[in-house]
């Protein structure tokens, strides 16, 4: 039997009033598993993304206050350590965008 928890809003069921198929346990739904991007709980590559975009950010801001880019500032106009990082930012973008479009209170059931 299914019981309302008031207190956290969730329905769970007792293990000990559901009844079984053929002496299979019962489904107990409070250990099914979780996707990744619940709230909190972030991995090493959503780190990097974040931290990544924050790089991007601050970088086209000064670009755009001061017509400085740090970037090529740093590690040279058009080199190879320059594009690689312009190219991890562009990537950390499109893993940003899609954690926003793929996390559980943007989808639909």
């Amino acid at each position: 039997m299914a019981e309302y928890d008031s207190r956290t809003g969730t329905t769970y069921r007792d293990p000990s009033t559901t009844s079984t198929t053929a002496g299979a346990p019962a489904y107990d739904d409070r250990a099914a598993p979780r996707h990744h991007a619940s709230h909190g709980s972030k991995n090493i590559l959503d780190w990097l993304a974040i931290i990544l975009l924050i790089v991007g950010g601050l970088n086209w801001g000064l670009v755009g206050l001061f017509n400085l880019d740090l970037v090529a500032t740093l590690f040279g106009q058009g080199s190879m350590v320059s594009r690689v990082i312009y190219i991890a930012v562009g990537l950390a973008a499109i893993w940003g965008f899609a954690l926003m479009r793929l996390s559980p209170a943007n989808r639909h059931a």
